[in-house]
């Protein structure tokens, strides 16, 4: 009998010994098994990643919500940028991406802004085929910055479901928490765009993630194609 006590008692000790392996847990997944994306609850993190909201002005320009016309830094800065779009929209041809802009003032005055966008076709921004725009009244559209035409015609329907991949995102964030700006307590946040590549006929879904890392995901089948994890913090070397 004492025999079989000990062997019960062994076979117990092994099994508390094993669990104390590191990676045994809740958040513990077999090789190549995708995990679930049901809630934050299944992460290490909260997480919260959303698709950028489009706005649409005139017909030709989208721009992504809550990026343009907020906090003004000069007097009259938004409806300078609003008439700006409808200028540039009358006489353009393409439908044009804006992500960003840049306004310039002397003496507390707007004097100049600079429009930055991309093509923009079948809902998907071109990263390859770049446009710009001054507040130049007399150039009613944007100047493409680069000559070559596009070669292919994307359409959306080539893309998976967002929802498919955002569960491999969000475990490849958790798992590099560490190397990522954590401002928001245990939170993982950002948001995400389909975008293109004409040259390389490349599709893919741009993930960015606490201000400064990003995760790109092949949008055809689904596959992590680069990860970029930053913290924000500039690299300072003090000199010897």
């Amino acid at each position: 009998m004492k025999s079989k006590h000990y062997f019960i008692s062994a076979v117990l000790l092994f099994s508390v010994l094993l669990c104390m392996l590191p990676g045994c847990g809740r958040n513990m997944r077999p090789a190549g098994d995708d995990p679930v994306f049901t809630n934050s609850s299944d992460y290490e993190c909260e997480i919260d990643i959303k698709p950028i909201v489009f706005k649409k002005f005139g017909q030709h320009i989208y721009y992504p919500e809550g990026k343009f016309f907020a906090e003004e830094k000069y007097p009259g800065q938004n409806d300078a940028i609003r008439e700006c779009f409808e200028i540039k929209d009358s006489e353009e041809k393409a439908n044009i991406y804006v992500y960003d802009y840049i306004v310039n003032g002397r003496d507390g005055r707007l004097t100049s802004i600079q429009l930055y966008g991309r093509e923009y076709v079948n809902g998907i921004i071109i990263e390859d085929k770049p446009y710009y725009a001054q507040d130049v009244k007399e150039v009613k559209h944007f100047t493409r910055m680069f000559g070559m035409k596009r070669q292919h015609v994307p359409v959306r329907s080539m893309a998976i479901d967002p929802e498919t991949v955002l569960p491999k995102v969000a475990e490849l964030a958790s798992q590099n928490r560490g190397s990522m700006l954590m401002d928001r307590g245990n939170t993982i946040y950002g948001t995400y765009l389909l975008k293109y590549i004409d040259t390389k006929d490349y599709l893919y879904y741009e993930f960015t993630l606490n201000c400064y890392s990003t995760i790109k995901v092949n949008a055809r089948t689904g596959e992590i194609d680069e990860a970029i994890f930053d913290n924000g913090a500039s690299e300072f070397v003090e000199a010897a």
